[in-house]
């Protein structure tokens, strides 16, 4: 099994993410949306050179791509830190 942990900002960025499903799609879609995105962590742990370096953001950081969202990681020495969850392109929040 792969290994990753979630930084407490992508932490939160998920749990914003699910209640803005639940607020504007339901509960099953908001479930379902988030169990796509979260099955993300699995594959970027299982391949992170597989995704894009965006070195120009932050040292070593990568990018992987889920439908809207853009998921921002490194990889430490034993495992991947999940930094960010956000719209793609809201580097604001990446750089906060």
């Amino acid at each position: 099994m792969a290994n990753y942990k979630l930084t407490q900002k992508a932490d939160d960025d998920l749990v914003d993410i699910f209640n803005y499903g639940i607020e504007h799609f339901g509960v099953d879609t908001a479930l379902a949306f988030y169990h796509e995105l979260s099955s993300m962590f699995e594959k970027i742990s299982s391949s992170p050179n597989h995704f894009q370096a965006v070195e120009e953001i932050r040292p070593s950081y990568r990018r992987a791509v889920f439908k809207t969202y853009s998921i921002y990681f490194i990889e430490r020495h034993d495992f991947i830190e999940i930094s960010r969850v956000v719209r793609k392109g809201d580097l604001r929040l990446i750089l906060s």
